[in-house]
């Protein structure tokens, strides 16, 4: 009997200490609204498990980046095909020197297969930007608890992804 009543103690004091803190956190969040979206923050993270929806668009992020480096390149080589001093450019958007050469290398190893590498990289943008487009309407599903729908319009969901990019990417040159 001692032995029972030694192991109920400490469930009971924890028992007790979980129903007192559940209680106070309650009282604040009535008093509080900081708290109260703090706690709902922390309930909604958990229950949609927030961590594998950001994965999910971290992955999908990278599956775009890939091929936009590669038209990127593929860009770059037909700017040095028609002349276009890719150095002076480096050094208008400050560019290092390391950068400045070896975007030039780049340039130059893909200049004999740039209509290729376009090509293929221009697939690999638009198929990545649908799918992130795809990623992120089933992230705001879930996040918003809402049934998940197929997006109308994806292709043109996509050319206004690549189109934002393009822009901000400008707005960060200027």
């Amino acid at each position: 009997d001692a032995v029972d009543g030694g192991t109920d103690e400490p469930l009971g004091r924890i028992d007790r200490l979980k129903a007192t803190g559940t209680a106070r956190l309650d009282d604040l969040r009535e008093r509080s609204s900081i708290v109260d979206f703090g706690t709902e923050l922390v309930d909604r993270w958990g229950r949609v498990n927030a961590s594998v929806v950001a994965g999910h668009i971290a992955f999908r992020a990278f599956l775009w980046i890939v091929p936009m480096v590669l038209l990127v390149v593929a860009a770059l080589s037909f700017a040095t095909s028609a002349d276009i001093d890719l150095e002076g450019g480096g050094t208008l958007l400050d560019l290092g020197g390391a950068t400045i050469d070896s975007v030039e290398a780049s340039a130059q190893q893909a200049e004999s297969s740039r209509v290729q590498v376009a090509s293929i990289a221009v697939i690999g943008v638009g198929l990545g930007a649908r799918s992130l487009v795809k990623g992120a309407n089933l992230a705001f599903a879930q996040v918003w608890e809402i049934p998940d729908r197929k997006p109308k319009g994806l292709v043109a969901a996509a050319l206004r992804v690549l189109g934002g990019v393009i822009i901000g990417v400008m707005a960060g040159a200027f």
